[in-house]
């Protein structure tokens, strides 16, 4: 028995197309990891620095996924190419 694409996406961590990691500079991934961690709410940190992409990078690494998805998934209308 082979699980749906949607059940194997949603139950992993292919679904994240970006990385924040927790050494972020800024520490602000790693603060707010903390917080939910210790079962806070994201307003105990005070740091909210984020990463910002511009929607042609979004868009990039979007279609980028979605090559990879389709290699393996084949050609399905949700992995269509954004324009």
């Amino acid at each position: 028995f082979r699980p749906s694409l949607g059940i194997q996406v949603m139950s992993s961590h292919s679904r994240h197309l970006f990385y924040a990691p927790l050494f972020h500079p800024s520490l602000s991934p790693k603060d707010h990891a903390d917080a939910q961690l210790g079962g806070l709410d994201e307003s105990a940190h005070q740091n909210h620095k984020a990463f910002h992409y511009s929607e042609h990078e979004v868009k990039n690494l979007v279609n980028k996924r979605k090559k990879s998805l389709a290699k393996k998934y084949g050609a399905l209308n949700s992995l269509k190419i954004e324009a």
